[in-house]
């Protein structure tokens, strides 16, 4: 690698860019790279870089054997400021830092204990940890595979300052501890170390503005409006279930900044008349939402007009984390005015980071006039959905002309990263408008519209379209796929798609865009497979634009040629019946062309077999 390579690895790295390290790591023998002393798993451990070592950790930690490629002053430095005097221990440069002596140098003794035996060592790692806590006064042996570290000894002065510190503690539990201990015993302080103790409605209504932590200590039915208002504070709910059984109608909190986790959410039969933005849990996520499970059954209508309107299970806007969450969604939406609506399952504007979470099986959202989308609506740039999948069957209908339905099994629109994200949910839409007003359908499995980066998803879903007068744009991954501006180049990178493709329109005059991958594209599609079946032929004469790979794209014509704004590498098909276009038309300055043949790297395989051979195939 160049310096300038290995440089832009090591910032993926210190940043903890997982997407972008999941695109490297293909490359299997990046793995194995060692920045001079400092194998991966060593740096990602110093810098804590999570995402990839929840991801990579295993893999990385039984590596033995480097390559060793240039060692950035900027990592030694870093290193320097937290090895102390195990520095001294590395002063050659012929000795790697194993990830589990990384462990001992930052002080994680009982990860050291936990894990010695399946992390892999050097001939001198029992030495060199051995001789690590020597340096702060500890002791390591290992016997009988058995690891034991003793503590660490305290200094004359912080143990002059700990007999202070415990003679004033001792004074005051002594003066107060009777005290403290009935009331923290019973209904807690409101702390980390004493949450106070919700058993009713009444307490958790007490929640509100109060900053403070509180823990569920049963299941909760609330007859009654709660608003928690602007909450800074800590819920655990201990895995009890808050049933709201009040006519629901606004946000249970208005601006999240807390942290709300292992809790059960159930709203009953909810009938919504809308004329703004509504979730089931917040207005505003500036928190943590983690392991948070909703279920909810509404019929809503939408009646604000020239306005964006969402309906989302967790925050109308996320600019933090949801993690691990999920949400059983029963929902019929309709709009009765012209203004922007949607329903989201987990968001309606995410600028944050929506991770390993679901839209459950068994979820249904039906939308008249109304765009859905199985996670987000809008993912902006440098907002990430990842590790998270949809399992609902997702359905638009429309008879306005004025109106482009809009339906994804994950994203409507992807400036942002989606990446390991799944679609198992069946999508449909359905235009009747007699007239169309440049409107067109829009819909797809992981995001309809993108202009960015999507790495390592998959649809497995049926996508079932009917237009009367409506062009349709409509693909396995993306349905429109092109760059906000001219430097961008947005990227499809290691995808996949399986279900079927079932478009019909009722116009000839009017174009039907389908692709295996995407609808239409400019770009590049990388190490990408589709398994997609077609219902539709392509035909020139009735402008069914139905490929294996990509509809449409753009392109420039000059000399009687056709340059297409599409990088294609590495790129398997399934043969159609259907049709043997991998790309059916192109748009030029010229006009348009339809494509008899592109250069591209695109093998058309007979078999499913053949596919699941390919280096770009995964389940």
């Amino acid at each position: 690698m160049t310096q300038e390579e290995v440089l832009k690895l090591y910032s993926i790295i210190k940043t903890d860019d997982l997407a972008s390290f999941c695109t490297l790591a293909k490359d299997t023998n990046v793995l194995k790279l060692s920045f001079g002393r400092f194998p991966i798993l060593s740096v990602c451990y110093l810098y804590n870089s999570k995402k990839i070592i929840e991801k990579f950790g295993k893999q990385l930690s039984a590596i033995s054997e480097f390559d060793c490629v240039y060692e950035p002053f900027a990592l030694y430095n870093d290193f320097k400021a937290k090895s102390g005097k195990s520095i001294r221990l590395y002063a050659t440069k012929s000795i790697f830092i194993m990830p589990i002596e990384m462990q001992a140098i930052l002080h994680k003794d009982g990860f050291v204990k936990r894990n010695l035996k399946r992390f892999a060592k050097s001939e001198n790692t029992y030495e060199l940890l051995e001789r690590i806590y020597q340096l702060n006064d500890q002791l390591f042996t290992v016997k009988d595979d058995k690891v034991k570290i003793s503590a660490k000894k305290l200094s004359p002065r912080q143990k002059r300052g700990l007999i202070l510190v415990s003679s004033v503690v001792f004074a005051v539990i002594f003066l107060f501890g009777s005290i403290f201990g009935i009331i923290a015993g019973t209904i807690g302080l409101g702390t980390p170390s004493s949450p106070r103790k919700i058993t009713d409605a009444r307490g958790f209504a007490s929640l509100a503005s109060s900053g403070k932590t509180a823990t569920l200590m049963n299941d909760l039915n609330i007859e009654n409006e709660i608003l928690l208002g602007n909450f800074s504070g800590t819920i655990n709910g201990n895995n009890k279930t808050i049933t709201i059984s009040y006519p629901y109608n606004q946000c249970l909190i208005n601006k999240f900044s807390g942290t709300i986790k292992n809790l059960n959410i159930v709203y009953k039969n909810l009938n919504l008349d809308l004329n703004e933005s509504l979730s089931l849990l917040a207005k505003t996520n500036d928190g943590e939402i983690e392991n948070v499970n909703i279920d909810c059954n509404a019929q809503i209508t939408f009646n604000a007009s020239n306005s964006e309107n969402y309906f989302c299970g967790f925050a109308v806007t996320n600019n933090n984390y949801i993690h691990n969450s999920s949400a059983k969604l029963e929902v019929v939406a309709t709009a009765v005015s012209d203004g922007e609506a949607c329903v989201a399952g987990f968001a309606g504007k995410n600028y944050g980071t929506i991770s390993a979470c679901e839209i459950l099986i068994g979820s249904k959202i039906e939308c008249q006039n109304v765009d859905v989308a199985g996670i987000v609506s809008q993912n902006h740039a440098g907002a990430e959905i990842s590790t998270s999948e949809n399992q609902a069957e997702l359905s638009q209908t429309t008879n306005l002309s004025t109106w482009s339905p809009n339906v994804a099994g994950i994203a409507l629109s992807n400036a942002g990263t989606i990446s390991n994200c799944f679609n198992y949910g069946n999508l449909s839409a359905t235009s009747t408008t007699e007239t169309t007003n440049n409107s067109a359908v829009l819909i797809a499995g992981i995001a309809a519209s993108n202009t960015a980066n999507i790495n390592h998803c998959k649809n497995i879903g049926d996508i079932t379209v009917s237009s009367q007068n409506m062009s349709i744009y409509a693909g396995g991954i993306t349905a429109y796929t092109t760059s906000q501006t001219n430097a961008d180049s947005p990227t499809i990178n290691f995808c996949g798609t399986q279900g079927n493709l079932n478009l019909t329109k009722e116009s000839d005059k009017v174009f039907l865009y389908c692709g295996g991958i995407s609808g239409f594209m400019t770009g590049t599609v990388t190490n990408c497979y589709s398994l997609s079946t077609f219902e539709n032929a392509y035909n020139q004469d009735e402008l069914n634009m139905t490929a294996l790979m990509v509809g449409a794209s753009y392109g420039q014509a000059f000399f009687g040629n056709t340059n297409v704004y599409l990088d294609i590498q590495d790129v398997y098909c399934l043969a159609s019946e259907k049709t043997e276009k991998t790309l059916a038309i192109v748009y030029t300055n010229m006009g348009y062309s339809f494509v008899e043949t592109l250069n591209a790297d695109i093998e058309i395989c007979a078999t499913e077999e053949q596919i699941k051979q390919s280096s770009a195939y995964w389940e």
